[in-house]
């Protein structure tokens, strides 16, 4: 098994951008070391040949992160256009900015 090398820098950037703060609901909270906890997720799955550039990660909350993973029902995501992502979560469209 070929272990992917992930680069956290972007990763940082981004949590930093969105105040560590889902970009769904807008979420954290405050753990034990005083910090916001967020999460990040590549929308298309480097294991599935996505890339780690900042458009292809989104930072969310662990319940929005585990519900991209793992949901029942499909969650579509739209072409990034003019900063702004569609993505179609819970029966609804949700505009994420990016």
């Amino acid at each position: 098994m070929t272990r992917i090398k992930r680069y956290q820098k972007i990763v940082k950037e981004l949590k930093k951008k969105y105040n560590y703060e889902c970009q769904i609901c807008g979420f954290s909270f405050i753990m034990d070391n005083g910090e916001k906890y967020c999460e990040a997720h590549h929308l298309k799955h480097l294991s599935k040949g996505g890339n780690q550039d900042a458009e292809n990660v989104i930072i969310l909350c662990s319940n929005h992160h585990r519900q991209f993973h793992y949901s029942e029902n499909k969650i579509n995501i739209g072409d990034l256009i003019e900063g702004k992502r569609k993505i179609y979560i819970d029966g609804k469209y949700l505009i994420v900015r990016f």
